[in-house]
């Protein structure tokens, strides 16, 4: 019997999670340094707002400023933690932030095979959630990607282009998040992993009977029965081929049921 992803419990596809769980733990690596900038911005703001409310005898904003500084710190030591599961012995691990982040998605792939993963998954989001509630305002960009050099690629841009903080390269948008798409859908995954690419990457919507009516008419073959796993791009061929009739014209998500 195949091993189950040490987080919801559904086949693991690499090392101990599942392909979805490996994506969001990707991700949220690659969120750390844009949150702790957010959380820098607050405790300089929270700073500046004590000296304007009447000086060191007014001790609140400091209180705020010590909860920001706290849940940073936690943050790092989270991802840090992440870090080294994936290092080999004696690799050197990056210092600064900016360069630990990518370094360590990049090194995601060896860490998910550590029995800690589990503490590790839980403790940075955790840690996340917690430092977004402590900043003044809500997240306004995300994630589209990596630039060549490892530096992480955010924006609130749905087209255009974005500006690598790191070493200033612009990209496109859609070309950054196309290929992070292609990425995703190289995947070998279950069907309830299956769903949810089709629902984010694709923004179509399948179900679970869908994938089983595919596989009964041999529409669709797994590559695996024991648990019942699937190439994504298999499954993204057969929904094209049933559907090649359909105008690219649609938007939102379509129920591709069959």
């Amino acid at each position: 019997m195949s091993a189950l992803c040490v987080v919801d419990g559904v086949p693991a596809t690499m090392g101990n999670l599942c392909s979805a769980c490996v994506t969001t733990l990707h991700a949220k690596v690659l969120e750390v340094p844009r949150l702790l900038h957010e959380l820098d911005v607050t405790i300089t703001k929270q700073a500046r707002q004590t000296s304007s409310a009447g000086g060191a005898g007014n001790e609140r904003p400091l209180v705020l400023n010590l909860a920001a500084s706290d849940v940073a710190r936690e943050i790092e030591v989270a991802l840090r933690t992440l870090a080294h599961l994936g290092a080999a012995e004696r690799e050197p691990v990056p210092v600064a932030i900016s360069a630990l982040a990518p370094w360590t998605a990049s090194h995601l792939v060896h860490a998910v095979r550590r029995p800690e993963i589990a503490g590790a998954y839980a403790a940075l989001l955790a840690a996340l959630e917690r430092g977004w509630r402590s900043v003044d305002r809500a997240p306004e960009r995300r994630v589209v990607g990596t630039c060549d050099c490892g530096g992480v690629l955010a924006t609130a841009r749905t087209t255009g282009e974005v500006r690598c903080p790191a070493c200033g390269v612009l990209w496109d948008v859609g070309e950054r998040e196309e290929a992070r798409n292609e990425m995703l859908l190289g995947l070998t995954v279950c069907t309830a992993d299956l769903v949810v690419l089709f629902r984010t990457v694709l923004r179509r919507r399948i179900t679970a009977a869908t994938v089983r009516k595919w596989v009964e008419r041999r529409q669709l073959r797994p590559v695996s029965v024991e648990p019942m796993m699937f190439r994504a791009t298999d499954a993204v061929q057969t929904w094209r081929r049933l559907h090649a009739d359909e105008t690219d014209q649609k938007t939102g998500e379509a129920d591709v049921s069959v």
